[in-house]
């Protein structure tokens, strides 16, 4: 096959998402959606990597108390902090994400759900979904998986 070079390369990859089977009580049913990812260009990659690791040396900030001495963060502040870095990650998973298809809302007759920026954000806030996407990227990049199924 030929080698081709493209500004962005993108490509389709299923996202296996495990659900509790509503008509099954104690089973679970495998759903899947096809999600087109991108590889983005390694300084990219790095300038997030980059903005991850500072946000997580945040957590190691010691605060003066009244007393002079030195403390380690609060509750809140630790708590904004993994705000922080929730909000991060989900930037950098949707910096990857370049549409979806076979998602449908159950709801509204099956209606295709349309790649929003919005709709993005209520999917990925279902852990489980927001899982799926992580594996299915980290399986599509792995070059480790690929030369196994070779």
């Amino acid at each position: 096959m030929t080698f081709k070079l493209f500004s962005e390369l993108t490509f389709p990859w299923p996202v296996k998402v495990m659900e509790p089977d509503p008509a099954k009580p104690g089973k679970h049913i495998l759903r899947e959606f096809e999600v087109t990812f991108a590889i983005l260009p390694p300084e990219r990659i790095q300038a997030s990597r980059d903005a991850r690791l500072a946000i997580l040396k945040k957590m190691d900030r010691k605060t003066v108390g009244e007393d002079g001495v030195e403390e380690p963060l609060g509750l809140d502040e630790l708590k904004l902090i993994q705000a922080e870095l929730e909000e991060h990650d989900k930037a950098a998973v949707q910096d990857v994400v370049r549409g979806w298809s076979k998602i449908v809302d159950a709801d509204d007759g099956d209606k295709p759900i349309p790649f929003t920026d919005a709709t993005f954000r209520a999917l990925y806030a279902i852990e489980r979904v927001k899982m799926g996407l992580l594996n299915a990227y980290e399986e599509a990049i792995s070059q480790d998986r690929a030369r196994l199924k070779n």
